[in-house]
């Protein structure tokens, strides 16, 4: 029975009071108003006598009345008088004109001719009427699976997609659950923050620790979403294990906007189904996401959707004074020493301060909210309780806290769950049957009957810290024993939960003796696992576990130090176990032994630089706490890394110790910090002036004033970044005692070079913009003519007011360029030379070579020679555009002088600055004798080809004198080198170019040329045509293009062939000639180039949109494989490519197929799936997607020819049915 039929059903068995409820639902999901039930009585399923039975005052302050009958008979009858007394304002109360629609529900039907005589009852008072009978109310309950389930006990979905009312209500109906009917405090910058990332972003992140409130302030910010977005459709997801594929098939498959809230993402298995619905735009689907994750699992979960457009918000916990709020406000609390205490043991966390409140309103006693294991003792006393009223309240702790330990287990792990029972001192009919009794208390959720996990975060976390810590039933170490290593992830996670909650000294030394004794044992046992248990729990075995990384590195062969890459700023996160395993240190007693060890390992290995001072940073640099201790951390890996230095004198050290002064000179950090190995905390510190502060400056610039003179290139560099770390707050207490150690610094410099100007200068500047500056001596020290015009010549336009700047400094340039002589010109080269040969300042090379050009272009006729012949013989490695140089240099010399002065030395750029030059004669004087000097030039092939791409647009020029001269170029230029070919030629076939458009024209005596230059750059750049825009063209001219297009192509090692679409070639007059040649060369090429002829077939197939080229690809398709019914190799290879078509065209091809042929071996090897096929997240719809294929193609096979296909389509049903099973039980299982 299809579902529509069962809901019809159900809805005929209501009662009158039922069936009013049920609509009263429905309608106060789908209209915005209030609802008012008239004629329904509280309490009960009964209906009173009202007029009309359900009044909706609409937002816009409008009526709409409702009637229901569950009458079968004469409903005709009973609506007219419905109605009637539905007009009668004496009856209602309710002025016609208010009055905007009428509805009239009934769980019968109505004739078209009843419908139209109701109608005009009221059409002439400019009401609307509106009729449901059963069939139009079943369909309108279809899309309310939660109503479905309430009111008739139908399941349509798996209560996952839920509107927001309904999710509250879920969530809520759990006796474990805290609740969400709060008032939401202290979030109005949260709320107008994350609804403004809503509105711009895809998805928008929630992220923070478990019970900051993060779902309840979700729910708070769809709803004012939805206020301002009506169009917004907007459901809930609470995910509760079961797969999702079917219900996001039924709440999103039609066009519209969509909005989803996703509590906890971060136990969701299947998110990729979720973010499928992203890309659905072309398709009318709108998809945003507003999900929450505990801030643990953030990273995971920023890793699988970066690449989409997300903005995540952290969610802070609340401040004591906003508990204070919710105490008194929510709950009443006005008790100052009940607040205190609420205020402590919650730390901000929302979800234990609303356990807090409730606790202490249900006992009214203050020791019941005493701490946090009493509190959440006290909040789950009647599961306690129910433990120890059962006979085996042991065993069934035991049970539970096992499940609590595993996080998920799978019910049908036979080998797992004899592990469980034996842990649980029980066999294992025993244990199954805790299992379920676990499960009817709702401490155990179980899904379909094969998953199992415990109900409630807080609550799994309680039941272990019963039974491991409370009452001992359990041995920490058999746990471990039982499942290190293989879920050691899920230990490290299990205890973080536990001690978050429950951290104790005497909890840590029982779980600390339970490591120690498996660690002994592993030990004595001289286990291969000992390394990895050590590196996992270090925690509890700091010295075994530091004494073990010491013989290890000692062990180390020492690298040789001459590869080593000191570039830090690309660190990555890949760092070796032991480097790992000693940053746990930085907050412990054992951090100086820890940084010793770091120390000795970098001495072994030199080439793991980067991942030491990743290290060194992150988990011993800057902290949160780092004020509170007095900085001694910091310190000590200062003076630590100075005594190495000092003692290895190694280029190694030197670097390390210079890249942290680096470090240590910012102002402000911003830290990623992982603490309980899954929690990340992102903050912000700004440093501020303490008397440690100060010591750790003063020791960090003493150093770097000693290493100027060592290694003054990273000094350099350092100083040159002073003050540039990002957008930080700076304090200027801190600077003020900075400036003491510029200025000594440059004190001690006898002589001043440029780079020591720009660098002294730079800093300056960062001080002016703080209300500081240098000395007035030491500005005048730093201040040569020489850095002054360094300063105009790097000056930054790129501000506010960006073209009046660029004018002020082109004008400025101008004046310097008249003004100058060949003194301030030999100034100028020197500029250059310091610039170019120091690589601090590559940001600034490009600005100061325009400012350069400019000076160029406006300098003295009468240096003009001298100034090009030093800059061609300074040989600088940098593009200067030279078109308006050269027409400056024309005005000087004649064209032979210009080109006998840029010939005399070889030169950066040269054939560039040549073929300007040509260019610019040809705008003047296209004449034979210029164009042989052309000729000449693309003769000669060119040594070193830099500057900018040629544009052979100036060869129009020489048109009326060669109209070949396109053609003659091109063949010049194909005989040359490819990269001559390429910077020469491409420009041809760049479609937004001039020459682009008259292409054909130009070459119409020889296309043959342009066809080799074509082929030729497809062989160097296979993007020179990535629209195919040429080859369409080509393809016009020439038929064989194609041809030879696909044989480059296909022989091309560098071209993604699964981005070819020869689609285009169905648009055509010649389509099935052009088609034929195409499919007959690819077909010939399938056996050594399998792949990507599968590719290339696959995207002429799909490429038909409009209904034209749709039809000519069937009958073409129709025809081939007819033709080729029993051409198993050729069949095989188009179906290959058919594959990627929707199920139902792939079912119609293949029920073709069968009529040409019904062979079974034939059948059997038809390819279902492309044959680099592949899926991302779940494989469940891709499974379900397969089924649905082969059920098309079994519903269109008849007679008993096709019997053996129908078993074999059952048969591979089945298989893939038991197949998601399988997935579904895997996915479950995954391990958050």
């Amino acid at each position: 029975m299809s579902k529509i039929n069962e809901i019809q059903n159900k809805i005929h068995e209501l009662n009158g009071g039922e069936f009013q409820k049920m609509m009263d639902v429905y309608f106060s999901k789908t209209i915005n108003g209030e609802v008012y039930s008239i004629g329904s009585v509280i309490g009960n399923n009964n209906t009173k006598t009202g007029t009309p039975d359900t009044l909706i005052k609409s937002a816009e302050s409008k009526y709409i009345f409702i009637e229901y009958t569950v009458q079968k008979s004469n409903l005709y009858k009973k609506f007219e008088d419905d109605l009637e007394k539905c007009l009668d304002e004496s009856k209602t109360n309710i002025p016609l004109n208010e009055i905007e629609k009428i509805i009239c529900c009934c769980t019968g039907r109505l004739s078209t001719e009843e419908i139209s005589k109701l109608t005009a009852k009221v059409s002439n008072y400019n009401i609307r009427l509106e009729l449901l009978t059963v069939d139009a109310i079943s369909f309108k309950i279809f899309d309310f699976p939660s109503i479905a389930s309430d009111f008739l006990n139908i399941t349509l979905d798996t209560e996952q997609i839920l509107d927001i009312d309904d999710f509250v209500k879920v969530y809520n109906r759990g006796k474990l659950a805290t609740t969400l009917n709060t008032t939401l405090y202290a979030r109005d910058s949260e709320i107008d923050l994350i609804i403004e990332s809503v509105n711009r972003n895809q998805i928008t992140i929630l992220s923070g620790k478990p019970g900051v409130g993060k779902t309840r302030l979700a729910l708070e910010c769809i709803r004012r979403f939805k206020e301002t977005n009506l169009e917004y459709e907007i459901k809930c997801l609470r995910n509760n294990g079961q797969n999702l594929y079917s219900d996001l098939k039924l709440h999103f498959s039609n066009p519209g906007k969509y909005l989803l809230f996703i509590d906890d993402v971060n136990q969701l298995t299947q998110l990729n189904l979720i973010l499928d619905y992203l890309g659905l735009e072309e398709e009318g689907i709108e998809f945003k996401l507003i999900v929450s994750v505990r801030e643990y699992a953030e990273r995971k979960i920023l890793d699988k959707i970066s690449k989409l457009n997300i903005h995540l918000i952290k969610i802070d916990i609340l401040q004591d004074k906003d508990i204070e709020t919710l105490c008194k406000e929510e709950y009443d609390i006005k008790n100052h020493l009940y607040i205190e205490r609420i205020c402590k043991i919650s730390k901000g966390n929302a979800r234990l301060a609303i356990m807090a409140c409730e606790t202490a309103i249900r006992e009214n006693t203050l020791e019941s909210i005493g701490n946090v294991t009493e509190l959440v003792e006290e909040y789950y006393k009647g599961i306690k309780t129910d433990f120890e009223s059962e006979l085996e309240n042991n065993g069934l702790l035991r049970t539970a806290a096992i499940y609590s330990f595993l996080t998920v287990v799978n019910l049908k792990d036979d080998e797992n769950l004899i592990l469980m029972a034996q842990l649980a001192s029980s066999e294992k009919i025993d244990f199954l049957r805790m299992t379920e009794k676990l499960h009817s208390m709702e401490i155990l959720d179980i899904y379909e009957g094969e998953v199992a996990k415990v109900s409630d975060q807080i609550l799994s976390t309680y039941i272990f810290y019963l039974a491991i810590f409370d009452k001992n039933l359990l041995r920490y170490s058999e746990l471990i024993e039982t499942y290190f290593p293989k879920l050691k992830n899920r230990i490290i996670e299990n205890l973080n939960g536990v001690f978050s909650y429950y951290y104790q000294n005497e909890n840590y030394e029982l779980i600390k003796e339970e490591i120690i004794k498996v660690y002994q044992d592993l030990k004595e046992k001289s286990d291969d696992k000992l390394e990895d248990f050590l590196y996992t729990f270090w925690f509890a075995l700091e010295v075994e576990t530091l004494v073990y990384i010491q013989e290890k590195i000692d062990q180390l062969p020492k690298e040789e130090d001459n590869q080593i890459n000191y570039d830090i700023s690309k660190q990555t996160s890949s760092r070796s176990e032991i480097l790992s395993t000693l940053s746990n240190f930085g907050q412990t007693k054992y951090y100086n032994e820890s940084l010793e060890l770091i120390m000795n390992y970098l001495q072994k290995k030199p080439t793991e630089f980067s991942s030491v001072y990743s290290v060194l940073t992150q988990a011993f640099g800057f902290k949160e706490i780092s004020e509170r201790q007095n900085f001694i951390i910091q310190k000590d890996l200062m003076n630590l890394l100075i005594i190495y230095y000092d003692q290895e004198k190694s280029i190694v050290f030197e670097m390390l110790l210079i890249k942290l002064i680096d470090y240590y000179l910012k102002f402000s950090h911003h830290i990623t910090e992982m603490s309980d190995r899954k929690t990340f905390k992102f903050y912000d510190i700004t440093l501020e002036c303490t008397p440690d502060v100060l010591e750790i400056r003063e020791i960090a610039w003493s150093k770097l004033n000693d290493l100027y003179n060592q290694n003054g290139e990273e000094v350099s560099r350092v100083l040159f970044g002073f003050g540039s770390q990002g957008s930080g707050k700076i304090n200027k207490d801190i600077l003020i005692q900075d400036i003491k150690f510029i200025s000594k610094l440059i004190e001690s410099l006898t002589e001043v070079t440029l780079k020591e100007s720009i660098i002294f200068n730079r800093i300056n500047d960062f001080l002016l913009k703080q209300d500081l500056e240098l000395e007035s001596y030491l500005r005048d020290k730093l201040s040569s003519e020489k850095y002054k015009v360094y300063k105009i010549l790097a000056q930054d336009t790129f501000r506010p007011n960006y073209r009046e700047r660029v004018l002020e400094k082109k004008q400025m340039l101008v004046d310097m360029a008249k003004g100058f002589d060949t003194q301030e010109f030999n100034v100028v080269f020197q500029i250059l030379d310091s610039i170019v040969d120091n690589d601090i300042f590559h940001n600034e090379i490009n600005p100061i070579f325009n400012s350069f050009g400019t000076l160029l272009e406006n300098a003295k006729e009468d240096l003009m020679v001298n100034i090009i012949r030093t800059y061609i013989s300074r040989d600088y490695h940098v593009n200067l555009y030279p078109i308006p140089i050269i027409n400056k240099l024309r005005s000087t010399i004649d064209d032979n002088d210009i080109v006998m002065l840029l010939s005399e030395n070889k030169f950066y750029g040269q054939s560039y600055w040549i073929y300007c030059f040509l260019r610019v004669i040809s705008e003047e004087k296209p004449n034979l004798d210029n164009l042989n000097k052309i000729y000449d030039y693309f003769n000669e092939d060119q040594i070193e080809m830099t500057g900018y791409l040629i544009d052979l647009d100036f060869l129009k020029s020489y048109l009326e004198i060669d109209e070949d001269v396109f053609v003659n170029v091109t063949k010049s230029t194909l005989r040359h080198k490819d990269i001559t070919i390429q910077r020469t030629l491409s420009n041809l076939f760049n479609p937004f170019s001039e020459i682009n458009k008259e292409l054909f024209f130009l070459f119409r005596n020889n296309l043959n040329t342009l066809k080799s230059a074509y082929l030729k750059l497809l062989e160097i750049d296979s993007n020179i045509d990535e629209e195919l825009l040429i080859l369409k063209q080509f393809i016009d001219f020439d038929i064989n293009i194609i041809e030879h297009f696909l044989e480059q192509t296909l022989k091309s090692q560098n071209k993604t062939l699964r981005d070819i679409d020869l689609s285009f070639i169905w648009e055509g007059d010649n389509w099935q000639l052009i088609l034929d040649r195409v499919i007959s060369l690819i077909f010939n090429q399938s056996k050594s180039n399998f792949y990507d002829t599968v590719s290339i077939i696959t995207n002429l197939l799909l490429g038909p949109k409009e209904e034209v080229t749709i039809e000519r690809r069937d009958s073409w398709l129709r025809e081939k494989i007819s033709l080729w019914s029993f051409d198993e190799e050729n069949i095989t290879l188009l179906f290959y490519a058919i594959a990627s078509f929707n199920k139902e065209n792939k079912a119609k091809y293949i029920v073709h197929l069968l009529e040409s042929n019904d062979s079974f071996d034939l059948f059997c090897k038809i390819p279902l799936s492309p044959p680099f096929f592949s899926w991302s997240g779940s494989e469940v719809p891709v499974l379900e997607e397969k089924i649905e294929l082969l059920k098309l193609i079994d519903k269109s096979l008849t007679g008993i020819k096709l019997l053996r296909h129908k078993r074999w389509i059952q048969a591979n049903i089945e298989g893939y049915k038991e197949r998601i099973k399988k997935v579904k039980i895997k996915e479950y299982m995954e391990d958050y």
